[in-house]
């Protein structure tokens, strides 16, 4: 039993760092789209910057 753990480690440790990446990366991708969203949201709804800066 041990000599397959030690066998299939460096698989096993591959799959875990694969699935990290991969829901790090859909999580980054989630969190892009709804900044891109929300400064969307902002540019159309707000008035420019130079509104404020002028009052």
């Amino acid at each position: 039993m041990e000599h397959f753990l030690i066998q299939s480690y460096p698989a096993i440790l591959a799959g875990f760092f694969y699935f990290i990446k991969t829901s790090t990366l859909s999580t980054i991708n989630l969190l892009t789209k709804n900044v891109l969203k929300v400064s969307l949201y902002h540019a159309y709804l707000l008035p420019p910057l130079e509104y404020y800066s002028t009052t």
